[in-house]
């Protein structure tokens, strides 16, 4: 367990800058007049928890100048195959946007997930960027001490500018979230 925190570790600034890919060109290239996303966004969803059998809940910002819709996301191949969550949300530049949508699983075919949840480790969210616990307000206010874990995917979102009808795909990293109390 300790090796998957040391390699998000050792990950965290390529967490923080993700490589682009566009349709046309290889992993990694920058085509001239293609966008590059500002957008940064979480999933939830209370059948995580055991509370609800809910959907997915999206929530994104974008920091960009440009209004973005994000098409979809495709998880990178476990053991399950390549999940997709079919989005279509469009994100305004420089605001928000939240969409719900029924139940994908995105969790049971990834063995670093899978390992985490037999662990007792509870899934709290999945985002394309590093979460700090402190300003997310989701710690439990009576507990001394709690324990922080990721696990990371590689994803493909899917993007288009409907102003311009231009569509292209990022390559990113999604991390999955998990807290526990310590043991006593």
């Amino acid at each position: 367990m300790t090796r998957h925190l040391s390699l998000v570790l050792s990950l965290a600034p390529l967490l923080l800058a993700p490589a682009l890919t566009c349709a046309q060109g290889a992993p990694g290239d920058v085509l001239a007049g293609e966008p590059v996303p500002d957008v940064r966004f979480a999933i939830y969803s209370g059948v995580w928890s055991g509370l609800s059998d809910a959907g997915l809940r999206i929530v994104a910002r974008n920091s960009g100048t440009r209004s973005l819709q994000l098409e979809s996301v495709t998880l990178a191949q476990a053991a399950g195959g390549q999940p997709i969550l079919n989005l279509a949300m469009a994100v305004p530049a420089q605001g928000w946007a939240e969409v719900e949508t029924t139940y994908i699983d995105l969790v049971s075919d990834d063995p670093c997930v899978a390992d985490s949840l037999r662990d007792d480790w509870k899934l709290m969210e999945i985002s394309n960027y590093p979460l700090h616990p402190s300003v997310r307000g989701l710690i439990i206010e009576d507990a001394l001490s709690f324990r922080i874990f990721q696990c990371i995917r590689g994803v493909t979102l899917h993007w288009l500018d409907a102003a311009s009808g231009d569509q292209w795909e990022t390559e990113e990293w999604l991390l999955y979230h998990f807290e526990r109390l310590p043991p006593p």
